[in-house]
């Protein structure tokens, strides 16, 4: 029997790995960040997803949590851990599908977007139905980041970001300044009661708490709706704006200002999952912007000459007529 011990370089990469995995057995209690893990119920629960793993990654998972926690923790109860994450697993038991992120869908379709809305606000029972009804609609409605929005406020009909990735070659700048009248009367009201729910819950030191809630009223509506069968997350309001800004026509530079990219790569990635149907507003990015997206572009390609960037970033016809960005 092999008993040694693993080398440093293997500890530290174990360690890193149960970080990760007790803040995703945070978030799927419905736990706070900073709740101290129970070793026998992370144990329980890594060995409730073990069905959906191969053997190897139940290796590597189980010698994080064994090294990378319990070996860290002076507890009487990590020695029912331990045997919890030593029991014989028999392969002959019928198999769940695996948990991949590639189910879970990219943009939502305006025909799901209202089945959920329905569903939240006159079926569901959970705590947070309403307030994830308006954060989904918020969302769909602006292309905010769920992290985005306590730091974001409105002037007017001008909704001014704090950019959640600014560090250099990948955010648009430190903030993003979009125009919401285009949009109607009922998204305004939405986005009203997310900025004011997002500076309650920041104000009191809970907003991961809701937005934990949040996701979760989220993923049980999509559980009874289409048991199973179809995953969003709030992520996926986000999505959802830059396939409609697609579906209108704009070019993959206006979106990339729209959702706070330095460069339009990053777009490609948004709005091509599902096809769009149907009309739907999306705000206005400011013109300087959109500009500082294009020079960036140009900084990244110096070779390239102004009608090249124009013709790259632009692979439709702007649904912003000319000085229609500009803020009032």
């Amino acid at each position: 029997m092999n008993t040694s011990t693993p080398s440093a370089a293997t500890l530290a990469t174990y360690a890193e790995r149960a970080t990760a995995l007790v803040a995703r057995w945070r978030r799927e209690a419905g736990l706070p960040a900073d709740a101290a893990p129970d070793p026998v119920k992370v144990a329980e629960w890594l060995v409730g997803l073990r069905p959906t793993m191969s053997k190897a990654t139940w290796r590597i998972y189980r010698q994080s949590v064994r090294y990378g926690l319990l070996a860290q923790m002076d507890d009487p109860a990590v020695l029912t851990a331990e045997t919890l994450l030593r029991e014989p697993y028999d392969p002959r038991m019928p198999r769940p599908p695996r948990q991949d992120s590639s189910l879970r869908e990219r943009s939502i379709p305006p025909q799901d977007a209202e089945k959920l809305t329905v569903f939240l606000m006159h079926f569901s029972r959970h705590s947070h139905a309403h307030a994830t009804a308006d954060w989904l609609a918020a969302g769909i409605a602006t292309g905010l980041r769920p992290c985005e929005w306590p730091s974001a406020f409105l002037e007017g009909k001008t909704l001014h970001v704090l950019n959640a990735k600014r560090r250099e070659g990948v955010g648009n700048g430190d903030w993003r300044t979009l125009d919401l009248s285009p949009l109607p009367e009922e998204a305004m009201g939405a986005v009203h009661r997310m900025l004011g729910n997002a500076k309650r819950w920041s104000d009191s030191g809970t907003y991961e708490d809701h937005h934990l809630a949040c996701a979760g009223a989220l993923r049980e509506a999509c559980r009874r709706i289409w048991q199973g069968r179809r995953h969003y997350t709030l992520v996926s309001a986000r999505h959802q704006t830059a396939t409609a800004a697609r579906a209108g026509g704009a070019t993959r530079t206006e979106i990339a200002a729209l959702l706070g990219h330095a460069a339009t790569r990053t777009t490609s990635r948004y709005g091509r999952r599902i096809r769009f149907s149907g009309g739907c507003a999306v705000p206005r990015p400011a013109v300087h912007e959109v500009a500082s997206v294009r020079d960036n572009a140009r900084l990244r390609h110096p070779g390239m000459s102004r009608a090249c960037v124009a013709a790259e970033s632009a692979d439709a016809v702007s649904e912003f007529p000319e000085g229609a960005h500009r803020m009032i």
